[in-house]
């Protein structure tokens, strides 16, 4: 739409090129004083094109901001699922909820939290609370084992 106001401003702010149409539009001002507006018409044209192109580049930067967004949008909602995971991996369960997975008589280590309020890492072998050793917890019926939550995983390399 732009488009064709500039070419009418740019053909009636022509002289050579002024048709009946043009001045019958402005009403005959284009014969009274022509050079002043056809001046008029030509920057009126000039200034519509800048801001055609001003709301373009505007257009441009903003499809540009939404697909960022998006990304991070998406990127968020990923690191959020994955602190989620981390959380629930670094929570206290309680031993009446779940006992940490066994098999064969063996078990991963898990850092353990006793009636007392002593920490250790021991791992359940379907049984017994044992030492990372293998010896058995001989304290776990005065003192049992309340809580326990699973070791992070040891650094790797260089960290």
């Amino acid at each position: 739409m732009y488009e064709d106001v500039v070419k009418s401003l740019r053909i009636c702010g022509t002289p050579q090129l002024v048709t009946e149409d043009c001045i019958a539009f402005h009403d005959g001002c284009c014969e009274a004083e022509p050079v002043c507006m056809y001046e008029l018409m030509r920057k009126a044209a000039d200034a519509i094109e800048e801001m055609q192109r001003c709301i373009d580049g505007i257009d441009a930067d903003n499809d540009s901001l939404c697909e960022q967004l998006q990304k991070s949008e998406a990127d968020n909602i990923n690191l959020t699922g994955w602190l989620a995971e981390e959380h629930a991996k670094h929570q206290w369960i309680p031993v009446e909820e779940r006992l940490p997975k066994h098999a064969y008589g063996e078990g991963d280590s898990v850092l353990t939290v006793s009636s007392l309020g002593s920490m250790r890492v021991l791992y359940f072998d379907g049984g017994n609370w044992c030492y990372p050793t293998g010896e058995a917890l001989t304290t776990a019926r005065k003192y049992p084992i309340t809580h326990w939550m699973r070791l992070p995983e040891p650094p790797k390399g260089d960290e």
